[in-house]
């Protein structure tokens, strides 16, 4: 399984979840500066942060930070305002957890796994629009088979 799968099935999950929506992918802090894409709250947001490649387990492993964030309404009591997003959010997390580690993912066609706990933290943002969510830090591996048959050489 690529990585371009990894990120798609990420994708799916969000876009099937009805309190989420839209995804994005890339570097959190590049669209957090970006003005336009609140619009898109509650948001997705994917951040690759590093990997392993494992001949011994066979196994290719990526750490992703996934950011579930919505908007937070300044207007009216906006610490109330805060909490409930958090709250939101959180639950979202607790969804979104549930099903990357999922069976149906483990027995797939292309499988991944999702070894371990996942770790949760509260965030708030306050560098344009006031935004708060949950950050999960998790790992995703899938199959590695090492085979230099396959290896396109000259």
């Amino acid at each position: 399984m690529t990585l371009n799968q990894v990120i798609q099935r990420l994708q799916t999950i969000a876009e099937n979840h009805r309190q989420i929506n839209s995804f994005q992918y890339g570097a959190i802090a590049d669209w957090l500066a970006n003005a336009q894409p609140k619009a898109e709250c509650p948001v997705m947001f994917v951040d690759h942060s590093n990997g392993n490649i494992s001949t011994t387990q066979r196994l290719t492993t990526h750490n992703f930070n996934i950011y579930l964030l919505d908007l937070v309404n300044a207007s009216n009591n906006a610490m109330s305002n805060e909490t409930e997003v958090l709250s939101d959010m959180l639950s979202v997390a607790e969804d979104v957890i549930s099903i990357i580690k999922s069976p149906d993912y483990e027995n797939a066609t292309l499988p991944w796994f999702s070894p371990g706990d996942a770790a949760v933290s509260m965030v708030v943002d306050d560098t344009t629009d006031r935004m708060a969510g949950v950050l999960i830090a998790i790992s995703i591996s899938t199959l590695f088979e090492p085979n230099r048959c396959q290896v396109p050489t000259l």
